[in-house]
């Protein structure tokens, strides 16, 4: 940082000996390492600050461009790019609009078919009734005599 020399921290310590005195010379070492740790902190909290205002700054410019983004018409640009004359847009919906007028006219036919096919149920069941006569329960079975007896496995 400083480009010292060692050198030039043995003509720094020779003098600080000669000057100061081997006595008081751990006292000061002591004072200027908490000044040197103290400006190393300050340095560090500085750039911390910087570094957070550095990177709010980006994150401002990425929440523009992204705020942009969104705003922008994608489906307007997406169907210019794809169909520029609107001749598929026209199509499709001409084929949805032919799709339900058929179904439509399926549906009223569809109701009258249904309307046969009761009317021909009822006519079977009628002669049906006529061949079978009065409907019997079920339940009413000819006696077959006893049941007969089940063996157990085992």
């Amino acid at each position: 940082m400083f480009d010292i020399g060692w050198t030039e921290i043995a003509i720094i310590a020779v003098v600080a000996i000669i000057v100061i005195g081997p006595r008081d010379l751990p006292r000061v070492l002591r004072t200027l390492g908490e000044y040197v740790g103290k400006a190393k902190a300050m340095t560090s909290e500085f750039r911390r600050h910087v570094d957070d205002m550095i990177r709010e700054t980006e994150l401002d410019e990425v929440k523009k461009q992204i705020d942009a983004a969104s705003n922008s018409d994608i489906e307007g640009y997406v169907e210019n790019t794809i169909d520029p004359r609107g001749e598929i847009k026209q199509t499709l919906e001409d084929d949805v609009r032919d799709m339900n007028a058929g179904w439509a006219e399926d549906d009223g036919a569809l109701a009258k078919a249904e309307a046969a096919m009761e009317e021909e149920a009822a006519s079977a069941m009628d002669d049906f009734e006529q061949i079978a006569g009065p409907e019997t329960e079920p339940d009413e079975r000819p006696d077959s005599g006893p049941e007969p007896e089940k063996r157990e496995a085992g």
